[in-house]
């Protein structure tokens, strides 16, 4: 089994690039995934008046808490500075911005990931 692992890997060192290119593109689709549709609700909540905006910022942590706390003061400080129209313009021009790449990112891992069969049959593409 270590001997195969190892064999699999010599065939794929003149595809390095490639491999490399489609899993960060890859990671990139799955990011964008993820963050996406979870933007969306604290600022929601904050926007219709479901949930009071913080009066001062929270401590800065890595728990889900500390950063649903922190997004809740920030979209509070935007609707109280800009009012609820503008920032909704705001908001979701961000939101646009994060839902377009998402495909462009999976664009990019499929574009790879056929570079590495166009170079498998003698094509040399430039690589972006």
């Amino acid at each position: 089994m270590q001997n195969s692992f190892w064999r699999l890997l010599s065939y794929i060192r003149s595809y390095k690039s490639y491999v490399l290119l489609n899993i960060t593109s890859n990671i990139l689709t799955a990011l964008f995934t993820v963050v996406s549709i979870p933007l969306l609700i604290p600022f929601l909540e904050v926007l219709f008046d479901r949930t009071k905006p913080m009066a001062q910022a929270p401590a800065w942590g890595w728990s889900i808490s500390a950063i649903r706390d922190t997004l809740n003061y920030q979209f509070g400080l935007l609707v109280t500075q800009q009012g609820k129209e503008s920032a909704l313009v705001v908001i979701c021009s961000a939101i646009l911005g994060v839902f377009s790449e998402k495909p462009v990112s999976l664009s990019l891992a499929v574009f790879h990931g056929a570079g590495a069969q166009r170079h498998d049959q003698g094509y040399s593409p430039a690589i972006i």
